[in-house]
């Protein structure tokens, strides 16, 4: 359903306010019907209250991380890219903990990513469009929630793969509030966009991100997963160099480009 509507959106446009408003009708039907929140990874939301505050924290990660794959994919490759690393480590990590149905889901989403890559990388001669970006955001922040339920693959771990996505979407999405800029218009502000705009060339902003992905993101994804106790502490681990990385980068940049042109 998410991906239909996507469909449509590609085609004539549904406008930003309708487009999240179906968004938050599935991912709340999800929320309501799929997840046991009384037994959700945060312990504090098990009063009914709490509960059901929690529930909508969770509708907001669903239709974050959905959207946050929809800004991202604005390069030749780089959602494919990034859904093939996410897939392929929690194949891994699903597989070690004996959890072999989302072992094969994920396997699953990374070889059509890794089949769409032979088309879609620089030059790319088809588009994902927000039928596939947003469709595969939706599959992975509805995976992360249900994970945590099913299996002993954190939310956490999660969080942490996405980290490259989820970085450079929520600080360019807060930077642009700041400077009252109209954050559902289209724009080239995202750090990689201003890299790939830097470099002229997208691949290499991709080698970039494998880079961060395995060099960084892997081993605190791998640690926060044997460490259940201590998944927070590691995401929060993860994300202080990445973001002071991401902050940095993408200001220097825009002042670089400001001042050339």
């Amino acid at each position: 359903m998410i991906a239909s509507v996507s469909y449509v959106d590609d085609h004539i446009g549904l406008g930003y306010k309708l487009r999240l408003a179906c968004q938050l009708l599935l991912g709340g039907g999800y929320v309501a019907s799929e997840l046991s929140l009384s037994s959700c990874v945060f312990p504090w939301f098990s009063d009914s209250w709490f509960c059901f505050a929690g529930g909508f924290v969770f509708l907001g990660g669903i239709v974050w991380v959905a959207n946050l794959y929809n800004f991202m994919d604005g390069i030749d490759g780089i959602a494919a890219t990034e859904t093939l690393f996410v897939t392929l480590s929690l194949a891994v990590l699903y597989t070690h903990a004996g959890a072999h149905e989302w072992a094969f889901l994920m396997l699953t989403i990374a070889c059509s990513c890794f089949g769409f890559l032979f088309w879609n990388w620089a030059p790319a001669k088809i588009f994902m469009g927000d039928v596939g970006s947003v469709f595969l955001g939706w599959v992975l922040g509805v995976s992360m929630l249900s994970s945590a339920q099913q299996t002993n693959v954190s939310m956490w771990v999660y969080v942490i793969l996405m980290g490259g996505f989820i970085a450079d979407a929520t600080f360019t999405l807060f930077s642009r509030i700041l400077r009252g800029e109209r954050v559902w218009l289209p724009h080239r502000t995202h750090l990689y966009q201003l890299l790939s705009i830097r470099f002229g060339d997208h691949r290499k902003v991709n080698y970039i991100l494998m880079i961060v992905n395995v060099v960084w993101l892997l081993p605190m994804a791998i640690f926060a997963y044997l460490s259940p106790d201590y998944a927070w502490a590691c995401t929060i681990s993860a994300y202080i160099p990445l973001s002071l990385l991401y902050y940095t980068n993408r200001r220097q940049i825009m002042k670089s480009m400001a001042r050339e042109g």
